[in-house]
């Protein structure tokens, strides 16, 4: 029997992003299983990315049959080459290369949120979908659940376990805390991040940073763990603040209560189905969300480090919120 005719082969293409961007997407690969169940499915992704975190991820997704590793920088898609030719100009058509050999259908969600939000952006136009909609249209699925896929295993539930019995944060309430972003456009103002701990402290909490690159004296942190270490122990805890960074998307994929804390990025597009609230920057500026146009960096205006929407974030109001989705 010719398995490639009988099961012809459905290959996705996102080869970057953050941890966020690709959670987001997995309601992809769920929907285009439900719509042909006995097609393998195959991502193309890269290593190049922290390590290898988004395959790490993709092996823990649902509906993904294979994952390739495929650099962007040397190989890519034709409309990646186009809208981001910075990085990518003399990489080789991906399209023609073997992992795309033989597919019925080949799915580019490479630049499918920056082709929609980037003109609406420019517009001034309110976004009307969150980005998992958007990646799910872009490939032609209508998946039972937009929540993100991810598979925690009960081995990596029995050492987030033992992490916490080992800690002593048994019966207290800890609430994670991630205020630096990949993108320093995103972070909150360090003396904020700090009086921030302060207040959670003050409230009754147990604040655990768990930023990848920060550790804070003085309180109890989360760092430098791989990423499937991540997921569990997001999971035990009680709440979680964050701004627009992959621990704010980690939190809403295991389902675990959070606060988002936007600036430049639109909470209408990224928080999905997460259980949770946000404090939306349009409240605090007149200029927000301004993600592409960023008007705090550029016209000749002064940048202090971060954006005046998360300088004015209402740390009392992101304290009484979080208190509030872990009480009800």
């Amino acid at each position: 029997m010719n398995l490639r005719k009988s099961l012809p082969l459905i290959v996705v293409i996102r080869q970057f992003g953050g941890i966020g961007d690709f959670l987001m997407m997995s309601p992809v690969f769920r929907g285009l299983k439900e719509k042909y169940p006995k097609n393998p499915i195959r991502l193309v992704t890269s290593a190049q990315y922290m390590g290898g975190t988004l395959i790490t991820m993709a092996q823990h997704f649902f509906g993904i049959d294979q994952i390739w590793d495929v650099d962007p920088v040397q190989y890519t898609t034709d409309r990646t080459r186009v809208v981001q030719g910075k990085w990518y100009a003399k990489s080789k058509e991906i399209l023609y290369e073997k992992c795309c050999e033989g597919a019925e259908r080949v799915i580019d969600l490479n630049n499918s949120c920056l082709d929609y939000e980037l003109p609406m952006s420019r517009k001034r136009v309110p976004v009307d979908k969150p980005r998992d909609r958007i990646w799910c249209e872009a490939a032609g699925v209508e998946p039972s659940s937009y929540s993100p896929t991810y598979t925690i295993t009960s081995d990596e539930r029995a050492w987030a376990a033992k992490y916490f019995k080992d800690r002593n944060w048994e019966g207290k309430k800890i609430i994670g805390v991630s205020c630096l972003s990949k993108d320093k456009d995103r972070s909150l103002p360090e003396a904020k991040y700090i009086e921030l701990l302060q207040r959670l402290v003050a409230r009754g909490f147990t604040p655990v940073v768990i930023d990848r690159d920060r550790a804070i004296t003085g309180v109890e942190c989360f760092t430098g763990h791989r990423i499937e270490c991540v997921f569990p122990v997001v999971e035990r805890m009680q709440g979680v603040v964050s701004v627009d960074s992959g621990i704010m998307h980690i939190a809403g994929t295991v389902r675990t209560p959070v606060v988002g804390i936007f600036g430049p990025t639109d909470p209408a597009m990224r928080m999905g189905e997460y259980y949770g609230s946000a404090i939306d920057s349009r409240a605090l500026v007149p200029c927000a969300p301004c993600w592409y146009e960023r008007p705090c960096t550029h016209q000749g205006q002064p940048h202090a480090g971060q954006f005046l929407c998360l300088q004015r974030t209402p740390l009392s109001l992101v304290v009484d919120e979080i208190e509030r989705l872990i009480t009800t």
